[in-house]
């Protein structure tokens, strides 16, 4: 079977986009952080660019309904896979393209947990592809809830795929050593900071956040004349002008950005001011997926000795379905709080407005050059 590979994340673009392979940075501590399967942080292949219903149909949600305004979101019953509750589910061969999972992380092993079964119950040394920085290896046949992994990786930014090309597929978690640098001893020993979107009982929106652009609040998401909306509150953006920044704290070593994911939301740019360790200063991710919340849309390690700025907002030539994006907190972890940090002045200074434009372009080129995927497959 004739199949074009996941193109490596490379930028060399406008902004200074880059990846700091030279910057000099290893944690001290190592720790395992999960994303669920509806996380933003995961995404699942082929593309629904520019106008399709091919990721539609070639993954479901397993014990989910995606709720009204779902288009071609299918429940678990609507195509017939191993999906059980709490999953993402795809059968193969099929259509024009290979059902994959997509990810990236920086850290140093792999965990991909589900269930897999061969074709019309035979298990062929192709049924699964596991592509770890386009190096791959065919997947033995699973005897346990661990459907893939890698757990040999050097320190580092990884570009992650897992290819279904027959039978069927389910996937409920992925799981990924990573690393900061702390002086506690343990992930449950670090001092945690949140913001919330949100404050107080009138909902006002959180100075810390810096919005550009229409924003939508809400206290809740859904509910109905027979079922109540389930508390949650968060900021959603009303179009391509909406753009969130805010200053990263002094000495946070981990940064995790919780929102929603749903039918209603795009693909979204992240620059950095200066780039995280080993990571691009500007990229993007997908909040669309089924109606999920609390989810995470984006996690990475911080070097605690740079001053940061972090600026969120729409990749404005987005999927079929909109450009929605919701934060509803950013978690920091601060592990070292005498560590001075090395970048001169108090704040980081973050861009212009008048640079986000083209910060989407680029975030959304990046975006999409790590995710094609071959065999004819749906392309920009």
């Amino acid at each position: 079977m004739r199949r074009r590979r996941l193109l490596a994340l490379g930028l060399g673009v406008a902004l200074g986009a880059r990846r700091a392979h030279a910057q000099a940075f290893m944690p001290n501590l190592a720790f395992n952080w999960t994303f669920s399967d509806l996380d933003a942080q995961l995404d699942w292949l082929p593309d629904d660019y520019p106008n399709t219903t091919a990721r539609d149909f070639a993954w479901t949600t397993g014990g989910r309904e995606a709720g009204a305004g779902a288009g071609s979101w299918h429940s678990a019953s609507a195509v017939p896979v191993a999906a059980q509750e709490n999953s993402i589910g795809a059968n193969a061969p099929f259509g024009p393209a290979v059902p994959a999972l997509h990810f990236r992380f920086l850290g140093t092993a792999l965990y991909i947990y589900g269930a897999a079964h061969g074709a019309n119950g035979t298990w062929a040394p192709q049924t699964l592809t596991l592509g770890v920085d386009q190096q791959e290896t065919d997947v033995r046949e699973p005897t346990g809830p661990l459907v893939a992994s890698r757990d040999d990786l050097p320190w580092g930014y990884h570009v992650c795929s897992l290819f279904l090309n027959y039978g069927n597929l389910t996937v409920e978690r992925v799981v990924v050593t990573t690393g900061m640098k702390t002086k506690a001893p343990s992930l449950d020993r670090v001092s945690v900071q949140t913001q919330y979107a949100l404050l107080g009982d009138n909902a006002t929106v959180n100075p810390f956040f810096q919005l550009t652009g229409r924003w939508n609040v809400s206290r809740g998401l859904g509910g109905s004349a027979t079922a109540p909306a389930l508390p949650y509150p968060h900021i959603t953006s009303s179009n391509n002008n909406s753009y969130l920044q805010f200053n990263i704290p002094h000495n946070t070593s981990y940064l995790v950005v919780n929102g929603t994911a749903g039918p209603d939301n795009g693909i979204m740019f992240y620059l950095w001011n200066v780039s995280p360790p080993l990571v691009e200063q500007v990229s993007g991710f997908s909040a669309y997926n089924a109606w999920a919340a609390p989810n995470v849309m984006y996690a990475m390690t911080l070097d605690p000795g740079v001053v940061y700025n972090l600026t969120l907002g729409p990749f404005t030539s987005t999927n079929k379905t909109g450009n929605a994006f919701a934060l509803h907190s950013v978690a920091f972890y601060s592990a070292l709080s005498d560590y001075k940090p090395s970048t001169a002045g108090a704040t980081a200074t973050g861009i212009g407005l008048g640079s986000l434009a083209l910060a989407a372009a680029v975030a959304g080129a990046s975006y999409w050059r790590g995710r094609r995927r071959g065999r004819g497959a749906l392309r920009m």
